[in-house]
């Protein structure tokens, strides 16, 4: 049900702030030789290293649950599988909202980080795509989809990209036609993918923590590269229980806990440079 970060940059840190550099210019390689302009011996053109870097840092996310003696002692199934499993879902779930829906805001939910589809927002307003004059999901066309693959910068398209949506609005995008009246949504044997289908080839990922809104504004889909979207893990899931918190209670607590962050390398603002993703809102 959860755990699609694992479909963006996940990767080990050691470290509680991190630095992730961005290249807005590649350096440019050139000929030197008899039919170039600088002949061969000739001290090969240097560039500086262009670009900057922005800081991720990592910050702990944990849940308690209490559970009685008599129902850990009562239940006819194994209720301490079930405890654990629940305890694994809750962090899992806390980072799929981070990693996607989060807006920034200072709290338990979103703790300051920035989720794919909330880029556009704060972060980088040319990440935007619109399908303009076209409000809900099933009034989107062909062009409307095909333009985020041209707002992304070319060489994006070269990566292994994909599409993250909410399943109820995947479900939506399956009755878009084009006009020869098949559908843009192909299935995993129409056109093979790893998911479920794609959409010009690249495939779908479902995100239930993604946005479902279908309406005037609503930010129905994220294309692009995974490397762009860098969910870091400081530690992994950690669990635990203790007898003694409720001992008056007669409880027993299980606690989980995991350290991690989130962070998009693109600059912020509305740079010309390098985008690696896009948000098709609609119009």
């Amino acid at each position: 049900e959860y755990g699609d970060y694992n479909t963006l940059n996940v990767m080990r840190v050691g470290a509680r702030t991190n630095s992730l550099p961005l290249m807005s210019v590649r350096p440019a390689a050139a000929w030197y030789g008899a039919g170039a302009a600088a002949t061969e011996g000739t001290a090969i053109a240097a560039a500086d290293y262009t670009g900057s870097a922005v800081n991720l840092s990592i910050q702990t996310m944990g849940v308690i649950l209490y559970a009685s003696r008599e129902q850990l002692a009562d239940s006819t199934i194994d209720m301490s599988s079930v405890i654990v499993r629940d305890l694994a879902m809750s962090i899992a779930q806390l980072l799929d909202e981070t990693a996607f829906n989060s807006d920034g805001t200072a709290d338990a939910t979103d703790a300051g980080y920035f989720g794919i589809f909330q880029l556009v927002a704060s972060v980088h307003t040319g990440l935007a795509t619109t399908a303009t004059s076209h409000q809900t999901v099933a009034a989107t066309t062909l062009a409307d989809w095909e333009k985020c693959l041209t707002t992304v910068s070319v060489g994006v398209l070269k990566r292994a990209c994909r599409w993250w949506m909410h399943p109820q609005i995947r479900a939506k995008v399956a009755l878009i036609v084009d006009s020869n009246g098949r559908p843009i949504f192909q299935t995993a044997l129409e056109s093979p993918s790893s998911t479920i289908g794609s959409i010009f080839g690249y495939p779908v990922t479902p995100v239930t923590a993604a946005p479902s809104t279908d309406s005037t504004g609503a930010k129905v889909a994220v294309f692009g590269d995974p490397a762009a979207q860098v969910v870091a893990i400081r530690s992994d899931i950690e669990l635990a229980q203790s007898e003694h918190i409720k001992f008056a209670e007669n409880q027993i607590g299980f606690r989980s806990i995991m350290r991690a962050g989130v962070k998009t390398r693109v600059p912020t603002g509305n740079p010309a440079g390098f985008k690696p993703l896009t948000v098709l809102t609609l119009g």
